[in-house]
């Protein structure tokens, strides 16, 4: 893996860290009142 490959993943790692905790954030905000499908499409429109 090239130094460029390296970084051009770190920058998707953190990314989709960042989807992760929003992603927990908006279930625990709208616990009951979500669908597996909003959050794909949620996810979808964060990335």
């Amino acid at each position: 893996m090239t130094k460029e490959e390296l970084e051009k993943h770190k920058i998707a790692t953190q990314k989709i860290e960042e989807i992760k905790n929003k992603v927990f954030k908006l279930i625990k905000r709208s616990l009951g009142k979500i669908s597996e499908y909003d959050i794909q499409e949620f996810i979808l429109s964060e990335y």
